[in-house]
């Protein structure tokens, strides 16, 4: 009796395994042949694109003509002024600047910098000014003296007039320390892409988001700049809570940095849902 019950209960869990494995081959042959229907009818759709929307692609014609990828960002900011004085309406991006670009010469030249507002020189001109004042009272005062004026005086003062020292050395510091500045200004590209953001007023930036099941509470804060990107007045007409409908939530961000993103005029998110065989053909509209 006992071997009959096993063989019963054998065969029964077969059968389960069976009918659950074919419900899935079924499931996802119905779902393959869904998809494909749709492809076909994507490929063979006459609509014609808007003239209105332009797709500047990154190919390998532009890195072969403008260097090897990542390109340093004043080029983005070059395309953002050159978008903004063609009157572009708006700009997104889907170029990931979630870390600084810094040139390693940076370092150097700020600290080069440093140096030079930290050392004597920033005080020679004063310096120069009291010597031109204390050899023209020692000049004046030579010559009250009468014939018992010294000569070497005179020749000194006059020397020092003509001198580079006082004619030519603080406007050459002046002029080495501005193109220490523009050097520095220039190898900070954040700082240029930033100002070309803010200049364009219209560019969207994106984020990079991972979905999944969120546990516990967040360890950060979004920041100020991602915030206010969040939709405020939501409204469930449809009992979505209730019935378990919500959107994707988004377990992990990464944002542009704040140098950049805070200069946006708005920020959404990049996280391709795929289907089935891999192909992405929809995106949720919104997540939390």
């Amino acid at each position: 009796m006992t071997e009959g019950l096993w063989r019963a209960d054998w065969m029964t869990g077969l059968l389960v395994a069976l009918l659950v494995i074919g419900s899935g081959l079924l499931f996802d042959t119905f779902q393959g042949v869904e998809l494909a229907a749709y492809d076909f009818g994507v490929r063979h759709n006459t609509a014609t694109p808007s003239d209105d929307i332009v797709i500047i692609a990154i190919d390998d014609a532009s890195i072969e003509r403008l260097g090897r990828w990542p390109w340093p960002r004043t080029l983005h900011a070059q395309l953002l002024d050159r978008l903004r004085e063609g009157g572009a309406r708006v700009v997104a991006t889907t170029v990931a600047f979630t870390e600084p670009q810094r040139d390693p010469g940076l370092d150097y030249l700020q600290a080069l910098l440093r140096q030079l507002r930290e050392s004597s020189i920033v005080t020679v001109d004063d310096e120069l000014r009291t010597l031109d004042e204390r050899l023209r009272q020692l000049d004046e005062a030579n010559a009250r003296l009468g014939r018992k004026a010294l000569p070497q005086v005179s020749e000194l003062r006059q020397y020092f007039l003509a001198s580079k020292l006082r004619n030519r050395l603080v406007p050459d510091i002046n002029a080495l320390a501005r193109k220490l500045i523009e050097a520095e200004q220039a190898l900070e590209t954040d700082r240029q892409l930033a100002r070309s953001i803010q200049q364009n007023g219209r560019v969207l930036m994106n984020m990079f988001v991972f979905t999944g099941v969120p546990r516990g509470n967040p360890e950060h804060d979004l920041p100020p700049y991602i915030k206010r990107n969040a939709l405020t007045h939501i409204e469930d007409r449809i009992g979505a809570i209730d019935a378990g409908l919500l959107p994707p939530a988004i377990i992990e961000i990464l944002p542009p940095i704040p140098q950049l993103g805070s200069k946006a005029n708005g920020i959404g998110y990049l996280g391709a849902v795929r289907d089935i065989d891999g192909t992405v053909r929809s995106d949720a509209l919104v997540m939390h």
